[in-house]
């Protein structure tokens, strides 16, 4: 069959195997509505349960803060409505023959299990297997250390050992051998391209306005595509629609505002986020010497509840970033870039058929520059616009979910100053997802799922096959096994020169046409559980190949002639994390044994991402009122490229010239990547107070130091001058945040 006729085609049997078993009989009642939380944000994988007095059991869980029960037998049931740290829900319900009812439930909080919410959000919901899955929450970051009183998901991000960064500057994240523009960041469904700050601590997603976060470091559903390494998928809260909330917030680092706005009193609401960086001014006052990088972040989001079944958001975000990655003048790095995007989100919970229906539009933008803005040596710009429909057929233990999708992109970019060189480029991607969310006995699950990614510029269609299972560990109470496996392709490259780290610029560009786009086979594997009741631990051992990764030749800088070599990427490691919570101290370690290799036709080498040891250590406790927090960080040399000498480059012209003329310096590198810098470690130290000024006010004070035993980590060598780049020196600071409720 052509491949043309195959997207219909699968579009039509998934709506048919949907609505082939509609219940129509019309002796059955169905409940059905939303469960959120004291703020009005969708809580997923809520257990809503009826159960009768001779034994009947009909249950769901929610999903996207919508739960159906269908197929109810006449009679009276108990309702139960429970969900991990919030106070259970409970009450008596008579359902008559072809009732449709609706009830919404808002949770509330349990606070006496808040030691237990903390270790329980290591895993994701029951209806999905955790492998590569972590889900971060606001409470969470509250319990690392920060220059900041603006919390952010770069925290938690940065203290993943997982995770590598060649610094703490530069926004780029190598999650398991998979490069930076291998990773999917979404915001609300926008894709954001460089979501970190020009300093890794901070990103566009300050804990103020997260309601959750879904982190793949591999093995993500078909729901995803586009990307072989990694997903970020950010949910943002909808904001208080009873009373007005926000805080305000000033440290050296960053000030912060943020606001949450009653619109239309439990209908609409609004929240605004504000935040911007003052290093600039205080490197001068405190330390001294110049802290050359500013950044910042504007959010904006309006919220509805249409009816009890149905909700629509439109989003809106800015974000801008610059300085000199080299952290002195002696060495230049100059950087900057610019994020924006606006989205609509639409929920529909049908009244007659049990499917929730998901719209989603959106339109990003990102450009980047290096070297002076006014005249850059090179550049790049993308802009693109997405459309998702997206469907779920709700029953109880099983969900099936599917959608169809599509986009279009515009790449600019410049890799020199000549106007001549700028290349442009028009793709469109295209295609649809299958996914089910099945629970069977004995406490499996499993979440099989094909996806059809189709790039119709390039004309090239691929199907991906995805499982992710997880199943009660035998003989280990509580704990569980999960694996995932799935293909993945992506279309889009990002041009690098890789012979320097500091140099963080990215050309993003399509893959070149009638070449093999960059494909990736996921296989991970783990255990999980906990250790008492405030503990717990997890392993898990992964396997990544990627091929047709383009590479620049070894040895050459990035320019318009520069030559990309096709390369296959394999990386293998394991990760090991423990976490212990009490009612007063926690603490968490985390380690991390990874390899990743490239080959190529003429042999391999090690990329300069490849840390073989990590390790994240945080601690705090609560001593007289007074929060105090602490995190220290290793990680193993990073493969760079050494120097080998000097030679002058003379021109060749009359023999005066010849004789005069000093000619220019030109360097000769050693073979590529077979040196290593030294390792890094660093500690973080913070300490809080907080003190209620009004029944709806707090005042927090911070003392927080960075590398607080001021460790010279090696950032990066600036060939030319044998110039030393540093990380961030030992860097003192203070906070004052206010939070009105």
């Amino acid at each position: 069959m052509p491949r043309a006729r195959l997207l219909p085609l699968l579009s039509l049997i998934c709506l048919v195997c949907c609505l082939a078993p509609l219940p129509a009989a019309a002796q059955f009642a169905t409940l059905r509505g939303q469960t959120v939380d004291a703020g009005g944000d969708p809580l997923t994988g809520v257990n809503v349960v009826l159960r009768s007095d001779d034994g009947r059991l009909a249950g769901a869980a929610s999903d996207n803060g919508y739960y159906l029960l269908a197929r109810i037998l006449p009679g009276d049931y108990q309702l139960s409505v429970s969900y991990v740290g919030f106070v259970t829900i409970t009450d008596s319900v008579t359902f008559a023959a072809g009732d449709s009812r609706v009830m919404s439930f808002t949770l509330v909080e349990n606070e006496a299990a808040i030691d237990t919410v903390v270790v329980e959000s290591e895993r994701a919901s029951a209806n999905d297997s955790p492998a590569g899955l972590s889900v971060v929450r606001p409470r969470s970051l509250t319990n690392l250390p920060s220059p900041a009183l603006s919390r952010d998901l770069a925290s938690a991000i940065a203290w993943n050992s997982s995770v590598v960064t060649a610094g703490d500057r530069g926004g780029q994240l190598y999650v398991r051998g998979g490069t930076p523009m291998q990773n999917l960041y979404i915001l609300d469904g926008m894709r954001i391209l460089q979501p970190l700050h020009i300093l890794n601590s901070y990103s566009v997603f300050p804990a103020d306005i997260l309601s959750y976060a879904d982190i793949y470091a591999g093995g993500f559903g078909a729901y995803y595509g586009g990307r072989v390494a990694a997903v970020f998928d950010v949910n943002t809260i909808n904001g208080s629609k009873k009373r007005f909330a926000g805080s305000v917030s000033l440290a050296p680092f960053l000030a912060s505002a943020h606001a949450e706005i009653p619109i239309v009193k439990e209908k609409v609401s609004l929240v605004v986020s504000g935040r911007e960086s003052l290093l600039k001014e205080y490197g001068d006052v405190a330390l001294g010497s110049d802290l050359p990088y500013s950044f910042g972040d504007l959010f904006a989001k309006v919220h509805a509840f249409l009816n009890e079944t149905s909700n629509v958001s439109v989003t809106a975000m800015h974000s801008h970033d610059s300085g000199n990655l080299a952290g002195t003048d002696l060495v230049n790095r100059k950087i900057s870039w610019t994020n924006d995007a606006i989205g609509l989100n639409y929920f529909y919970l049908s009244t007659s058929i049990p499917v929730l229906t998901e719209i989603s539009v959106n339109t990003t933008r990102f450009a980047m520059q290096k070297g002076p803005p006014a005249d850059p040596d090179q550049s790049t710009e993308v802009g693109g616009f997405e459309g998702t429909f997206n469907f779920a057929y709700l029953a109880g233990d099983y969900q099936l979910h599917f959608g169809i999708f599509a986009q279009t992109a515009q790449f600019r970019y410049q890799l020199d100053r000549r106007p001549v060189n700028l290349k442009e480029e028009f793709v469109t991607e295209g295609g649809a997802f299958i996914e089910g969310r099945l629970g069977f006995p004995f406490g499996l699950h499993a979440v099989p799922g094909f996806r059809i990614q189709a790039f119709p510029s390039r004309g090239q269609t691929f199907g991906e096959p995805r499982l992710r299972i997880d199943f009660p560990a035998p003989n280990l109470r509580d704990f569980r096994i999960s694996a995932a496996w799935g293909l993945y392709h992506q279309e889009v490259l990002g041009l690098t020169d890789d012979r320097v780290v500091s140099d963080v610029f990215t050309a993003w560009a399509p893959s070149p046409d009638f070449q093999p786009v960059p494909s990736s086979r996921h296989l991970l594997a783990g255990i999980s559980g906990p250790l008492g009741r405030t503990a717990f631990v997890e392993l898990e051992l992964y396997d990544r190949s990627t091929r047709h990764v383009a590479f620049p030749v070894l040895g050459e800088p990035l320019g318009p002639n520069t030559l990309f070599i096709d390369t296959h990427s394999m990386s293998r490691g394991a990760d090991l994390r423990l976490r212990v919570q009490r009612q007063r101290w926690f603490a968490s370690a985390a380690y991390t044994l990874a390899s990743t290799k490239y080959s190529t036709e003429t042999g391999s080498f090690r990329p300069p991402h490849d840390r073989r040891h990590s390790i994240a250590l945080t601690a705090g406790t609560t001593i007289k009122g007074f929060a105090v927090s602490a995190g220290w960080q290793y990680g193993s040399g990073l493969p760079f490229t050494t120097l080998g000498g000097y030679y002058q480059d003379v021109p060749v012209g009359d023999e005066e010239s010849f004789h005069t003329a000093t000619g220019a310096d030109r360097l000769v590198f050693d073979e590529s990547y077979r040196g290593r810098l030294p390792a890094i470690h660093r500690l973080d130290l913070s300490v809080e107070r907080s003190t209620e000024l009004a029944r709806f006010a707090k005042l927090t004070l911070q003392a927080s130091v960075i590398n607080a035993y001021d460790r010279r980590n090696w950032f990066d060598l600036d060939y030319l001058t044998q110039e030393k780049v540093y990380q961030l020196p030992f860097i003192p600071s203070v906070g004052v945040r206010i939070d009105y409720r």
